[in-house]
């Protein structure tokens, strides 16, 4: 659910992010031109699944007319997508009499993912996971599904309708207001494709923004960023830690990076939780050099990001639990560290139970 501490209006959202810009001393930078993205849009056919192996499950050939499918992505290493795991089953055994059918995608990705990994994953998850999980071939079926949707974390989700068509794509957050209507047939499928079509064009000002992130072409990248800034706040905000990635670790404007995140942190939603958790990290860096002041704003991201994220999301609340040590407070720390101790698979919770004992020994 929404912070309920981000009360404010996307116009006064908007005006915040705008302010930032003039007093962070932002230069007017000529209009960069944008690439064009090219992919599956909402409304269009659903692309074919290009599967090396079936992990769990029947095989799905191809896309039946008269069912739903759900494709969720997700990978090994991500908490959030492990922790979607038995909501997905529910929704399975909820809904296989309407025709739904729930497909995990997994793969190669440049995180580490393996098809050990992911077995494992499952493996120790056997009860939990009762819908079909395949492992792509190479990355082809995830780079044909994602291109539009390049810049977006994990997990992610597509819903295809009973008519073979993309209705929906985002995060699974929202999974359960859509898929519903479109189980029901009341789905309405021309807003949904106008609505995206404006996502669409704010993920091409980021696929654009990345590129010149990734090329170091600072001007250029600023410039992009406020054009999206200015298209789609939300969407924007699937990109703003790169945003403060580049301004506080690479451009070494630590004081325009920090007023850059104060500003785009309450129109943070819960499908940016990763950005959040992403821009503390940054902050924590046992590497970085840190003052009172940018502690707190770790403490408020990762505090943020913990009221938005699933109480399974043990990443998230051990990233509260080290923001708060480091803000000083060692007894809140160690209370929320085993809060991500409980909720971690045991393969975590050996590093887990390290950062404890640093938090213990701190107390004492």
């Amino acid at each position: 659910m929404p912070n309920p501490r981000c009360r404010r209006s996307i116009p006064t959202m908007v005006a915040m992010l705008a302010l930032w810009s003039a007093s962070a001393g932002a230069v007017q930078y000529k209009k960069a031109a944008a690439t064009t993205v090219t992919g599956p849009l909402v409304g269009d056919p659903a692309p074919a699944l290009t599967i090396e192996r079936w992990l769990k499950g029947d095989a799905v050939a191809r896309f039946e007319k008269g069912k739903v499918y759900v494709l969720d992505i997700w990978a090994p290493w991500c908490g959030p997508c492990l922790a979607s795991m038995p909501e997905l089953s529910e929704m399975q055994e909820k809904n296989a009499n309407r025709g739904l059918v729930v497909i995990g995608l997994s793969g190669v990705d440049e995180y580490g993912s393996t098809l050990e990994k992911a077995q494992k994953a499952l493996d120790d998850r056997a009860s939990q996971v009762r819908y079909r999980i395949a492992w792509d071939k190479g990355r082809e079926t995830y780079e044909r599904w994602m291109a539009v949707e390049s810049g977006a974390g994990w997990p992610w989700c597509f819903v295809v309708d009973r008519e073979g068509r993309i209705a929906w794509t985002g995060h699974p957050s929202h999974l359960n207001e859509v898929l519903e209507p479109v189980l029901a047939g009341t789905w309405n499928l021309d807003s949904a494709r106008t609505s995206y079509a404006h996502r669409a064009k704010g993920l091409t000002l980021g696929s654009s923004f990345m590129t010149a992130y990734r090329a170091d072409r600072f001007s250029e990248a600023r410039a992009l960023y406020g054009e999206l800034q200015a298209h789609d706040v939300a969407t924007a905000g699937d990109y703003a830690a790169a945003m403060f990635k580049m301004l506080r670790v690479k451009m070494k404007r630590t004081a325009e990076a920090d007023s850059f995140a104060r500003a785009v942190a309450p129109t943070m939603t819960s499908q940016h939780v990763g950005t959040l958790v992403r821009m503390a990290d940054l902050i924590l860096d046992p590497a970085a050099m840190t003052t009172s002041d940018d502690l707190a704003l770790a403490l408020d991201l990762a505090t943020r990001a913990r009221s938005m994220a699933p109480p399974s999301d043990w990443g998230t609340i051990a990233t509260l639990a080290e923001a708060q040590y480091r803000k000083g407070d060692s007894a809140l720390a160690v209370e929320t560290q085993r809060e991500a101790i409980a909720a971690a698979p045991a393969e975590n919770r050996e590093q887990l139970e390290k950062a404890m004992e640093r938090y213990q020994a701190k107390g004492r």
